[in-house]
């Protein structure tokens, strides 16, 4: 979908394997939907869209750590343009 200023999205951690211990959140603002030309614009689970993401494509990627410091990550499909 296309989120809107001031709209609040969420990240869910899903379900994993080998039971991580803590997730790191990135959200990316992106010039396309296929995620080129990104900054980072929050490392938490959720974000606020704000006047600035106006004409860009927000993601967000969650990476789960394990006690022994590994762990894997997804991104999530881009939405946007943000109006």
């Amino acid at each position: 979908g296309s989120p809107s200023v001031g709209a609040m999205l969420s990240a869910s951690t899903g379900q994993w394997i080998n039971s991580p211990t803590s997730f790191n959140y990135s959200w990316q603002r992106c010039t396309s939907d296929i995620a080129t030309d990104c900054s980072q614009v929050a490392t938490t689970s959720q974000y606020t869209v704000s006047a600035a993401d106006v004409g860009y494509w927000i993601f967000v990627g969650v990476t789960g750590v394990s006690a022994a410091g590994t762990g894997g990550s997804m991104s999530s499909a881009g939405l946007g343009p943000v109006s």
